[in-house]
């Protein structure tokens, strides 16, 4: 029976101490797991990947007890070296690939050290995966940790069907090209039958560097390599739709509340014609904080009218803490809010309220529901998700969206207001927009938003790349000639003996010799001369040589004195044995 094999840096389950101290396998929120349960036993799926924690953090025998518990969840551990996977993870994946698939050249890193790590890492992950491997299985591959995967997996299994989805945005040529190893993750990523994207800009700037990193040729979005087709699409990473929306109805218009709603009355940030506006983020420097606050202040000196009556409700969850470029996002951060604070905040109101920690389900859907504006402004981001699920929450409800043009969602978020994430004169206008915009206007716009995101919801997105996969093994095996069984060489050796008068068209290019990016280094070798010759002295055969190459290419291979027919030239030009080259027919040149 096929199954589907998903394989991710880490598993949608993950090792924790218990209060005993002893290790337990717990679930992990990851948008792999939220809302596609049924889609995941529907295609009978395992899941291989990282529990988080090295080879070294556990004990043999612990490793074993808790590989059963995985088991149970459909879970195969892989544990890597402490030492390895922090060159792999904290060093290539994070210093090198992060920073530069975001545009921010400045911060990117390349170290020898850091991709061979890479390389090793996903290695590992290949040899742990390729045991379980079955024929009529699917590989699902997700994202820029295991960008060399696929074509470690098609070496060893050229039949099994593989996709991979990026989930980060794909740069462009100028900015791809600056990776040294750039052909070798292209070439990782072309193992894939199908390359998923969030966008189509995305898919745009990888086929433009296949083609001119690689040479290869595509037609729409299709890569055609010497073997087989590659298909590129893109497919937007969609959310659990009815979970925010049922939240919605239950926390905030059934008037339940987890105490978050509690605590905004009690500082008095609710009711009275106050607004508040929303932002959620991980510390990353990708996410355009600094500009944001400072559109916010910016906000604040050009519209005094609005003080005391709209608050800005900031939250910040902890990452990479202990990088030093996230130890200066920190501080300028907290700077930043201090100084807003004490400009423009009084005893009975401050401006900025910051939150350093995680969020909880609910008290987002919380903060959702209470939330006059969701301001989202990224410098680059894959997609966003957050921006989705806010519009989910307000489903027949007023709010308004403000999100950067370079985060993947603004390209199906048309009707939200876009913005430039690096002009504070542009978010601080949105947001006086926002503040003014009737809730009518509110509303019509975000039941076109919503309609989109419940009818393409994160188990639609799956069910679009699976079925998209399916289709692209269908065109590779049309594409693919007829597989040459021992039964079959058997018939043509027959047939071939039987004949008294023998004719064999031979095309030149990828029968008699293999492909090359250089054409011209696809000249004819002593092993195919030999067998040409051998078949040509029979007087029973004629043979015939069908090329688009130049006439003068293939005259200078096979001289005249040969016993060979050839057509050159897609058929322009022919030449019989001892014969010269003519025209088929006469090419009118009078329009030249």
């Amino acid at each position: 029976m096929s199954k589907l094999v998903v394989i991710a840096h880490e598993l949608p389950y993950i090792l924790e101490r218990s209060e005993d101290l002893q290790f337990e396998v717990i679930p992990k929120s990851h948008i792999f797991g939220s809302g596609l349960d049924d889609f995941y036993k529907a295609q009978k799926s395992i899941w291989f990947g990282r529990p988080r924690k090295n080879r070294g953090d556990l004990s043999k025998n612990e490793r074993e007890r808790l590989e059963k518990e995985f088991h149970k969840y459909n879970c195969y551990p892989i544990y890597t070296n402490k030492k390895e996977h922090d060159k792999f993870l904290d060093g290539f994946s994070i210093t090198t690939i992060w920073p530069l698939f975001h545009y921010f050249t400045e911060n990117t890193v390349y170290k020898e050290e850091y991709w061979e790590a890479y390389v090793n890492i996903n290695q590992k992950y290949a040899e742990e995966v390729m045991p379980l491997l079955e024929i009529g299985d699917k590989v699902w591959i997700h994202d820029y940790h295991l960008m060399l995967l696929p074509q470690m997996i098609r070496a060893k299994f050229p039949w099994v069907s593989i996709g991979f989805f990026l989930h980060i945005p794909f740069p462009s040529y100028e900015i791809f090209r600056l990776l040294p190893w750039r052909r070798e993750i292209l070439e990782g990523l072309l193992g894939s039958d199908l390359v998923g994207f969030h966008t189509y800009d995305y898919e745009r700037h990888f086929m433009s560097c296949v083609r001119r990193l690689l040479g290869y040729d595509s037609v729409f979005n299709r890569i055609h390599l010497e073997e087989r087709i590659v298909k590129v699409d893109f497919f937007p990473l969609g959310i659990d739709y009815e979970r925010f929306a049922a939240g919605a109805r239950e926390l905030c218009q059934a008037k339940k509340s987890s105490g978050f709603t509690r605590h905004l009355e009690n500082q008095h940030l609710l009711g009275g014609g106050k607004k508040l506006i929303l932002s959620i983020d991980r510390l990353d420097y990708t996410k355009g904080i600094r500009v944001r606050l400072r559109a916010f202040e910016h906000f604040l000196k050009s519209h005094p009218a609005y003080h005391e009556k709209v608050s800005f409700l900031f939250f910040v969850m902890p990452s990479r803490e202990s990088a030093e470029l996230y130890k200066s996002l920190k501080k300028d951060m907290d700077e930043l809010v201090g100084r807003i604070n004490s400009t423009y905040g009084s005893l009975n109101w401050m401006p900025v309220w910051y939150f350093y920690r995680p969020l909880e389900f609910e008290e987002r859907i919380e903060l959702y529901c209470q939330s006059d504006i969701a301001l989202i402004t990224p410098v680059r981001d894959g997609m966003n998700l957050i921006a989705k699920e806010y519009l989910a929450a307000r489903t027949d409800r007023g709010g308004v969206l403000i999100i950067s043009e370079t985060a993947g969602a603004s390209k199906e978020l048309v009707d939200a207001i876009i913005v430039n994430p690096n002009n504070q004169i542009e978010i601080s206008d949105a947001i006086r927009s926002s503040l003014e915009m009737p809730e009518e206007t509110q509303i019509n716009k975000n039941k076109a938003l919503t309609n989109r995101l419940r009818n393409y919801n994160i188990s639609a997105w799956a069910d679009h790349f699976i079925t998209s996969l399916d289709e692209v093994k269908k065109i590779q095996e049309i594409k693919l000639a007829k597989r040459i069984t021992h039964q079959i060489v058997q018939e043509i050796s027959d047939a071939y003996g039987a004949g008294s008068r023998r004719i064999l068209f031979l095309d030149y290019d990828g029968t008699l010799m293999g492909f090359n990016k250089d054409p011209q280094k696809v000249y004819p070798d002593k092993e195919l001369y030999d067998v040409l010759k051998k078949l040509s002295q029979k007087k029973e055969n004629r043979l015939v040589i069908i090329s688009g190459r130049d006439k003068e290419t293939l005259g200078r291979w096979f001289p005249p004195d040969w016993n060979l027919d050839i057509v050159a030239e897609h058929g322009v030009w022919t030449r019989e044995p001892k014969g010269e080259f003519t025209m088929i027919e006469q090419i009118d040149s009078k329009w030249m």
